[in-house]
This record gives C-alpha cells, sequence and structure tokens, in this order.
C-alpha cells in the first residue's frame, strides 16, 4: 500500500537486510537533496521505529534520519534514555541528536558524560566545543585515540590533521614518544606537521 509515511512503508519491510538498505538510501536521498525532508508524520514513525527496530544498522539509519529532521520532543525523550542507559550502541547518535535540536542540555549533559567511556559520546562532545573552544575539541580528540572503531579513528586523524595547530602536534609527539613510538599519534603528527608546513 502506497503512503506519505515513508519511514512506516520501509519498517513494514519484514527482511533486516533489505530494510535497513531501504533506510540507508532514504538517508542518502534526502541528504542529496533528490527526496523531501522527513515529515512530522514520518518523525514519529521513525521515533516508534527506534522503539522496536531490533537491527542495529538499521536503527543507525534510523538515527541519521532524525538527526536530518526537526527536532521533536518524543525523540529528546529517548536520546536521553539511550544515552544515560550507560551502555549500547548509538548512545553517539543519541547525543548527536540532542547536540544539535536541543543545544540547551549541553552543559547538563557534558558534566554527566565527559568522561564517559563511550568514544562516540566522547566525540559528540568534542564536536560541541568545536565553534566554543578549539583548542579544548582537538584536545578531547587527540585523547580518543586510538580508537576500535576504524571508522571513529579514521575521522579523528583527518579531523586533527586538518584543525590542529603546533601545540597539537607536540602533543600527538610527545604520546608517541611515550608510546615507544610508531602509533597512530605519530602518523597523526606526520600529516599534521607536512599540512602545517605546507600552509
Amino acid at each position: 500500500m502506497i503512503t506519505n509515511d515513508r519511514i512506516a512503508e520501509v519498517l513494514s519491510i519484514p527482511d533486516d537486510g533489505q530494510r535497513g538498505d531501504a533506510l540507508r538510501q532514504l538517508d542518502h536521498r534526502i541528504a542529496s537533496r533528490t527526496d523531501a525532508s522527513l515529515s512530522t508524520i514520518e518523525v514519529l514513525s521513525g521515533f516508534e521505529g527506534l522503539r522496536s527496530e531490533t537491527s542495529i544498522p538499521a536503527q543507525a539509519f534510523l538515527w541519521r534520519l532524525l538527526i536530518n529532521a526537526p527536532g521533536q520532543p518524543q525523540v529528546r525523550d529517548h536520546a536521553l534514555k539511550v544515552l544515560r542507559q550507560g551502555r549500547g550502541p548509538h548512545r553517539g547518535f543519541a547525543l548527536f541528536y540532542l547536540r544539535l535540536h536541543y543545544p540547551e542540555l549541553m552543559l547538563q549533559l557534558i558534566a554527566q558524560f565527559e568522561h564517559d567511556p563511550d568514544p562516540d559520546v566522547r566525540y559528540e562532545i568534542s564536536e560541541y566545543f568545536f565553534d566554543k573552544d578549539r583548542n579544548k575539541s582537538m584536545e578531547m580528540k587527540i585523547d580518543l585515540l586510538p580508537c576500535e572503531s576504524h571508522e571513529l579513528n579514521d575521522a579523528l586523524v583527518l579531523e586533527i590533521t586538518a584543525m590542529g595547530e603546533p601545540q597539537h602536534l607536540a602533543e600527538l609527539r610527545r604520546r608517541d614518544q611515550i608510546a615507544g613510538g610508531e602509533t597512530i599519534f605519530g602518523v597523526t603528527a606526520d600529516a599534521l606537521q607536512r599540512r602545517l608546513e605546507e600552509s
């Protein structure tokens, strides 16, 4: 049945893989502006989907879709619940959602989660500080290295290389030396040094 609720249509697909792929494609179409953003009805369907979806990849794309849609109190409350559970997937997405849509909550959340063991959560806090205290943001990103997530690890190296300053280069060299050399700190330092010398 054709409806105006694209999220509900996708979530009705019984196969986990096909459902996740359909959410990924919808996310891509919206991000590339081929499709319209989610409507309020679709955001609410996405919220219900987050609560019932069992596929972790599908959950990730639901979060991405909701992050790029207008904020809703129900999603806010769910994001707070996910974040405060203290473990489980997508806590970083939950904080990303709150950071973008409910920034007034961030000082309280930072006080609670600045030292959280989940690197995705700490990454989102580093992003919050990016426009407010660039040096603190970069220091937090360096503290996240090395990271078990290859995706996050690669993102951190690229960001530190692109936006680091001489003091961050010195800190990377110090950490590489303490760790015995030839570490991710040294690799990142080499890339940052090249960028600083070229600029």
